[in-house]
């Protein structure tokens, strides 16, 4: 069993968690459990979560995709937990991937201002990052995470065993956030992914994800100034998903987000060439084919980033493996280096 406790609440790692109810009974004695989820993990594992608990479950079941992580679905879940007379002392747990994180986390903030919640990520997006750091979110209008609120669950609990059961694509859509971790600032992760296909099963590994993560997030919990670098990737990223309707996946935005700052880092004279080579023959031990997307598809959408500025908006770049920075970019110099890539 791996351990990371970040800030007020501890995150469990190990292959297999056989009793849910010990680490339940450590937050309170409700016997009852309100679970949001997605048909996919519900059909795969409902059967599973059950036998781990001994408490009264309410389930709460989303269509997958970040398609369902909208304001209606959240009005949703708070309808369902009011039918249901949640009472302040119960549990709502998230279980599922990312989308199912963010939206359960942000019901969670908002239901009597507050109350219990634990994640137990089944996705590896959801156990290197979604689940980790307190930010939860909606997509409002087709543009990403515009609806959010800072509230950090009680407990974490990760079973890689659940990923073993992951489609190829959603394993590409993890690797996108462990890859980027690597790329900030713990090299020994690219590394472990380059010499071994399946190195995201190993609980080590995600824990040393979360591990950089955490001290990104306990240095700058409110995203203000030094937790910016977390977002490698993520402002063209964002853009990107945005732009598909969210056909492409979050981790396979930020991988082609990362692509695209890390080219403009060049530009700038910023970034070393051979940190761009290192991350595009990594894609390729991973067989990641970039979906053929232009910069003009998704350009409108980076004015509603929350990085972005009347006259421009902030970037996260690398000058090396470990060495990132961040530069403000003004819109008509963005356009044109962004352009100038393609």
């Amino acid at each position: 069993m791996e351990k990371v406790k970040i800030s007020q609440y501890n995150v469990y790692i190990d292959e297999v968690i056989q009793d849910y109810d010990f680490y339940f009974d450590s937050i309170n004695q409700s016997n009852r459990l309100f679970v949001i989820t997605d048909e996919t993990v519900f059909n795969l594992y409902q059967s599973t979560f059950l036998s781990k608990t001994k408490r009264e479950v309410f389930w709460f079941i989303l269509e997958p995709g970040d398609k369902s992580k909208n304001v209606d679905n959240l009005l949703k879940i708070s309808r369902f937990l009011f039918d249901k007379d949640f009472k302040r002392n119960d549990i709502i747990t998230s279980f599922g991937g990312g989308m199912v994180n963010d939206i359960t986390g942000m019901a969670a903030s908002l239901y009597y201002r507050g109350v219990n919640l634990i994640h137990i990520p089944t996705s590896l997006i959801g156990q290197v990052d979604s689940s980790i750091g307190g930010k939860t979110g909606v997509n409002f209008d087709y543009c990403k995470n515009v609806l959010g609120t800072f509230y950090d669950p009680r407990l974490v609990l990760i079973e890689t065993n659940y990923l073993k059961t992951l489609p190829k694509r959603e394993i590409t859509n993890g690797l996108g956030e462990l890859i980027k971790a690597g790329f900030i600032g713990d090299e020994k992760i690219i590394k472990t992914i380059e010499k071994t296909k399946d190195a995201y099963l190993n609980p080590k590994l995600i824990k040393r994800a979360i591990e950089l993560k955490k001290n990104f997030v306990e240095s700058d919990y409110y995203d203000r100034g030094a937790r910016h670098v977390l977002n490698l990737g993520h402002t063209f990223g964002h853009a990107i998903e945005s732009a598909s309707n969210f056909n492409i996946s979050h981790g396979e935005a930020v991988i082609m987000g990362m692509i695209k700052a890390l080219e403009i880092g060049e530009s700038f004279g910023l970034t070393k060439p051979s940190t761009l080579k290192r991350l595009k023959d990594l894609l390729v031990e991973i067989d990641f084919e970039l979906p053929n997307v232009e910069y003009k598809d998704y350009q409108n959408f980076l004015q509603k980033d929350k990085k972005s500025f009347e006259e421009g908006i902030k970037l996260t770049v690398l000058e090396d493996i470990g060495e990132p920075a961040i530069v403000e970019i003004s819109w008509e110099k963005l356009n044109e280096l962004a352009h100038k890539k393609e």
